[in-house]
């Protein structure tokens, strides 16, 4: 199949079989085209690195029953701007629309286990790619804060003696830093992740922490169904054995990092509205209340802190 003929006649409207826009957003936009085996074409400002190193991951992980590769990936001038365009096979499923039952929590951590575990064993092969970690993502969001609020979580956070132990672990590995309810698509029995972006650098704990933190926790709150969000059940049947008081450290990393973020977004915008900054980060702050009030309810057990 020759990817560049189909990226010129879609942009051209020569296309001889149906396609439909899938997303259309802050400039970038996707498209479904309906070939007997489905593609995805996505246009959008990203970086060539970004999407050259999102494509040698997603070649090494090699798992069509996770995630998708990227077939083909250019640059491409469209009304005098610069754009870049990637093709990738179409991943059935939808995003839920409402908290998962206990089956559905099964599924969705066992392959988010299973994802980890396909990052965790290609990690060493981008370690010269200076991916930043957990410190260096916070250090670098926190420089230039002005929302009180949010200067007090941060500071709260990175003085944890216990957190500085964790976010600067010797041992870290490859984490998929964005798994919220839209980048989670159910199809049946399959659980497969979309948007591997981005990905940084953590401890081994703190992939079932973004999972906890964005999907499950963010989720409940999304899906006006606060009162099903268990912790202690999440725990429960992640596949291997986790450390409470570790873990909710590592899960405000999550509502924090995208609060600062929507906070900076927000200042760029010439038509600031404080009103709908404060909506937009009310989910997040309520996560970072939620797990703080939990953090105080669970002990330290200082014998379970070597992993």
């Amino acid at each position: 199949m020759d990817y560049k003929e189909i990226i010129d006649k879609l942009l051209s409207d020569r296309l001889e079989v149906d396609f439909e826009v899938i997303h259309d957003h802050f400039r970038t936009k996707v498209y479904k085209l309906n070939y007997p085996t489905p593609l995805v074409v996505r246009i959008s400002k990203d970086n060539i690195k970004k999407v050259a190193f999102d494509k040698a991951l997603l070649d090494q992980i090699d798992d069509s029953s996770l995630t998708s590769k990227i077939l083909y990936f250019e640059e491409r001038v469209i009304k005098d701007e610069n754009f870049l365009i990637q093709i990738q096979l179409f991943v059935s499923g939808y995003p839920l629309r409402n908290y998962p039952d206990i089956s559905l929590c099964k599924q969705i951590t066992r392959a988010t286990y299973n994802l980890q575990n396909k990052l965790k064993r290609v990690s060493k092969n981008f370690e010269e790619l200076m991916i930043p970690n957990i410190d260096q993502i916070l250090s670098m969001i926190t420089n230039d804060i002005n929302d009180q609020r949010l200067i007090i979580e941060a500071k709260r956070l990175m003085e944890n003696s216990r957190f500085k132990e964790l976010s600067k672990a010797n041992e870290s590995y490859l984490t998929h830093f964005d798994l919220w309810p839209e980048n989670i698509l159910i199809d049946g029995d399959s659980v497969r992740f979309i948007d591997l972006d981005p990905i940084i650098y953590g401890h081994k704990l703190f992939q079932p922490a973004v999972l906890f933190s964005s999907y499950f926790l963010l989720g409940s709150y999304l899906f006006n169904e606060v009162e099903k969000f268990d912790i202690d059940q999440l725990i429960e049947i992640w596949p291997v054995d986790l450390v409470k008081y570790d873990l909710l450290l590592l899960m405000l990393v999550f509502p924090l990092g995208i609060a600062i973020n929507k906070e900076r977004q927000f200042k760029s915008d010439e038509q600031f509205n404080k009103d709908d900054y404060n909506e937009s980060i009310k989910p997040l702050l309520y996560s970072i209340d939620y797990i703080w009030n939990e953090i105080s309810k669970t002990s330290q057990a200082n014998e379970k802190f070597t992993y």
